[in-house]
């Protein structure tokens, strides 16, 4: 399987995906990260360039999203696991079936579409902008240029969709993505069962 984490900037999408993939022992490959390492630089650089500039243009994304893809595909392929768990914003519905075309002829992929409210994202951007040691370069500004066009999938063809609201405990979100990750895997299964002769 691929799990894939995504959504707006200080949705909390990181730290679960993260974690996720820890207790799971999976590969875990975070846009921010990949991106900064196509640019030469430290993952803890800061790139303040405005969304569309800099290390965030189109093109620079695209490049990022591919080498994400090819990353996943090499852990599939190596056996690590049989899970690779990708981290990103995928604002755009054309990105999501980049995904699941490509790295669909390998695995079984699904998506995680994590949110929160205003609120809760202006408190994590603050707490963001006072560590020295966070990886991504996201602002109140880019959020809301983010949000203008963002769009929100109420399903993905070819891959499996959960929305989770990531206000609540770190414990009951990972339990939920192990909830849906274990129903996938039972339908999958069922309907292997119900197609052999």
């Amino acid at each position: 399987m691929v799990v894939i984490f995504f959504g707006l900037i200080a949705a909390g999408k990181s730290v679960l995906a993260s974690s996720w993939a820890a207790h799971h022992r999976c590969p875990c490959h975070n846009t921010d990260v990949v991106r900064k390492q196509l640019a030469g630089s430290s993952p803890h650089t800061s790139h303040r360039s405005a969304l569309g500039s800099g290390i965030y243009t189109t093109e620079f994304t695209d490049l990022t999203y591919r080498t994400l893809c090819s990353h996943a595909i090499e852990d599939l392929r190596g056996g690590k696991n049989g899970c690779v768990v990708l981290d990103g914003s995928y604002r755009r519905e054309s990105d999501r079936s980049f995904l699941t075309e490509t790295l669909g002829q390998y695995a079984e992929v699904l998506f995680i579409y994590c949110y929160c409210s205003e609120q809760t994202t202006r408190k994590r951007l603050r707490q963001r902008a006072e560590d020295t040691m966070a990886v991504s370069d996201g602002t109140w500004g880019i959020y809301i240029r983010q949000r203008e066009d963002f769009s929100v999938p109420d399903d993905i063809d070819g891959a499996h969709l959960l929305h989770l609201n990531t206000e609540r405990p770190l414990a009951e979100l990972l339990a939920s993505v192990d909830t849906f990750v274990t129903e996938v895997h039972a339908a999958i299964e069922k309907k292997t069962q119900a197609e052999k002769p």
